[in-house]
């Protein structure tokens, strides 16, 4: 494309490429995103200092359990209390068997 000498507009060229590209911003977000599972939420669970319990959910410190709460079993498994463990659900933590190590 050239441009004009006086007023520095673009002259009228090559437009190929200028036709219907479709929808280059989709309404409902990335959708690549969503197929590789940028979007999921992983409970990580990180032992403190003091011994509580801290579990994570995208980054932010979400619930920390006291060690009265849960248990550290021999294969490396948390068994948390079954009253700790109903809280828990009604806050929407998905819970099931996975290994920690203790970090």
């Amino acid at each position: 494309m050239q441009r004009d000498p006086k007023t520095g507009r673009f002259l009228p060229g090559n437009q190929v490429a200028a036709g219907n590209r479709g929808n280059q911003k989709p309404k409902w977000g990335n959708k690549n995103a969503v197929k590789h599972g940028f979007y999921q939420t992983f409970i990580v669970p990180k032992m403190q200092s003091d011994g509580s319990l801290h579990l994570y959910k995208k980054g932010v410190d979400i619930v920390a359990i006291q060690p009265e709460g849960y248990r550290l079993e021999e294969d490396g498994s948390i068994s948390i209390r079954d009253d700790v463990a109903a809280v828990l659900d009604e806050m929407g933590f998905v819970l099931e068997r996975r290994t920690c190590k203790n970090l």
